[in-house]
């Protein structure tokens, strides 16, 4: 009668097993990382494109001029509130990347260059400009991405100083959230001309595979590299970069050819 003879593995054979998966999670684990805040990066663009568009829906309903926000000096209202009507989704306000506050957050912050009080020349009292305002609003930035900022109740975000805002500087620029300027960061990396610390950035690269996604003025959202933004500085430095004397003035067009979208209204 013949006997089958089951052959062990050796002590060696597991060992060079245990090696090459070992090697193989090493090589695959950055991948699946990757592949999963790619995936976050595509939701992320998603929401703000959603945000985008009833951003140009309540312009075109009021005349081509934006919805409001806050100013430096505190001024003017939520901006999340009054464009939910044109969204209806509160879960569309915050990047899936941001797990601050357990996802009940704002991960959005308007750019408060684009806020206008009367005084200041607007003609509909205090509401941001209007598109005719804006010479090239395709490089123009109207949201940018912020962590730290909530929670909010979005569907009822209408006063002052609640969903964030900032134009991106840093310094006495950084977001404003509930009712505490220095408790948001910019979530862009360091940005063009911005006041680059850890107290006003979350890192120095961006949220989204070293950048971060922006929403221009025009209504289009774009993932940049946080060098090719400028900030909307007020400094000397940017005195050529699209930045004025006022946070409220229109800038002159950048020549810096490396920067693609600027926080000062162009």
């Amino acid at each position: 009668m013949q006997r089958h003879v089951i052959k062990a593995f050796t002590l060696i054979e597991l060992l060079v097993v245990i090696a090459i998966i070992s090697i193989l999670a090493a090589i695959l684990f950055p991948v699946f990382a990757t592949a999963r805040e790619k995936a976050r990066q595509t939701a992320c663009l998603s929401n703000e494109k959603q945000i985008g568009l009833a951003m140009i829906q309540y312009a075109q309903d009021y005349d081509e001029f934006f919805t409001g926000g806050t100013n430096p000096y505190g001024s003017g209202e939520g901006w999340a509130g009054t464009i939910y009507p044109y969204v209806k989704a509160a879960k569309v306000f915050a990047c899936p990347s941001d797990t601050s506050f357990n996802g009940a957050v704002c991960s959005y912050a308007y750019n408060y260059n684009f806020s206008i009080p009367a005084s200041q020349g607007n003609p509909k009292g205090f509401i941001a400009l209007s598109m005719a305002q804006l010479s090239a609003c395709s490089k123009t930035v109207l949201l940018t991405e912020v962590s730290n900022c909530g929670p909010f109740d979005i569907t009822n975000d209408m006063t002052t100083w609640s969903s964030p805002d900032g134009d991106g500087a840093g310094a006495s620029y950084n977001p404003f959230c509930m009712n505490t300027p220095t408790l948001g960061k910019y979530a862009t990396g360091y940005l063009r001309y911005s006041t680059q610390s850890s107290t006003y950035f979350t890192d120095t690269v961006g949220r989204h595979s070293n950048g971060s996604n922006f929403i221009l003025a025009d209504g289009h959202v774009k993932w940049l590299m946080p060098n090719s933004v400028a900030a909307g500085n007020t400094a000397s430095s940017m005195a050529a970069c699209g930045s004025a004397a006022s946070n409220y003035s229109a800038g002159t067009a950048c020549p810096d050819t490396t920067i693609t979208a600027t926080f000062s209204p162009l």
